[in-house]
């Protein structure tokens, strides 16, 4: 798979002999085989770019914590690619102020890039697809802008590595790295304790006729089908808004006849449309209400919350299955 995905390069500039001598002995043959037969460029349709890594290096030794770390790529939407500890390839993303290990050395990499199959890079790599056909290709020193806090569509990548780090601070110190902070919602109809449940409820009925049908269509229309934010993993306040403000009919309620607790469910999209069902925003902690649902007759465990849960629809006489 490496020569397919070699077919598509894009060279930027040669690799002097110098700069391979320098880090024959840290980093891996596989990029050290694209120095010296290919150069410095671009491959994936330019989401990939291969990067000298002392542009970059002491960018990432000032900002990231672990200290044998060494760039190799650059995405098209401003995550740093990382050779670390002489064995992992890392992903790390200064925007979410995170990073995730993509695989255990390069074994498998050029089949799962070609594939598809590398779960976190993929979804930047769809992102970036979908800002090229917004705006347009890039040059190979610029990223696309995926930050609302950053004004821009593109951006030379030093300009916005450094902005984001300006915004979020860095990840030198892994002590004193803040926990991840996830959006916290409230059912304000007050129909429900908790709002995650209330989000299963809706999903129950969005392939129904009911009340909030039309209104929910002109919602989808105006904010989440030009939405094209992907890879910031942000949730659109608005729909946010309107689903904890939704005060559901009682017709509503007794068309409600069963349930599904899943994370894949098309509700969790409308509010956050690049979800990778990691956070907790939407983690049901209490079915307090469910007694509203008269006709409700099934559920479906598979996640979003614990199972233990589902005892109290169980001695209700409810179905479950998991």
């Amino acid at each position: 798979m490496f020569d397919k995905i070699m077919q598509g390069f894009v060279i930027k500039d040669e690799v002097n002999q110098e700069l391979i001598k320098k880090y024959e002995r840290e980093l891996p043959p596989d990029i050290l085989k694209i120095w010296k037969e290919y150069g410095f460029g671009s491959i994936c349709k330019g989401f990939l770019k291969i990067i000298n890594p002392d542009e970059y290096l002491k960018f990432v030794k000032d900002t990231f914590f672990i200290d044998d770390t060494i760039p190799i790529m650059v995405t098209g939407t401003g995550e740093i690619i990382a050779w670390v500890n002489h064995e992992y390839i890392y992903m790390i993303d200064y925007k979410k102020n995170t990073f995730e290990c993509l695989a255990a050395g390069f074994d498998f990499w050029w089949e799962d890039l070609y594939d598809d199959t590398i779960e976190y890079l993929d979804k930047k790599r769809n992102a970036y697809e979908k800002k090229v056909n917004k705006f347009g290709e890039l040059e190979y020193e610029e990223c696309f802008v995926m930050d609302k806090k950053v004004s821009g569509n593109k951006m030379e990548i030093h300009e916005y590595l450094n902005k984001l780090i300006s915004i979020y601070g860095t990840m030198k110190d892994d002590e004193d790295m803040p926990d991840s902070v996830n959006a916290e919602f409230t059912d304000k109809s007050g129909m429900f304790a908790d709002f995650g449940f209330k989000l299963v409820v809706i999903n129950s009925l969005l392939d129904k006729e009911v009340s909030f049908s039309d209104e929910l269509e002109e919602m989808k229309a105006k904010y989440v089908d030009d939405f094209d934010e992907y890879g910031s993993y942000k949730c659109i306040d608005e729909m946010a808004e309107y689903f904890e403000n939704l005060k559901l009919t009682q017709d509503d309620l007794d068309s409600v006849t069963e349930l599904c607790f899943d994370g894949g469910e098309d509700i969790y999209f409308l509010i956050m449309p690049d979800w990778d069902g990691e956070s907790e925003e939407f983690l049901v902690k209490s079915i307090d209400g469910f007694e509203l649902l008269k006709n409700l007759e099934s559920v479906e465990y598979i996640s979003m919350c614990e199972e233990e849960l589902m005892s109290a629809f169980e001695k209700s006489g409810i179905k479950v299955s998991v």
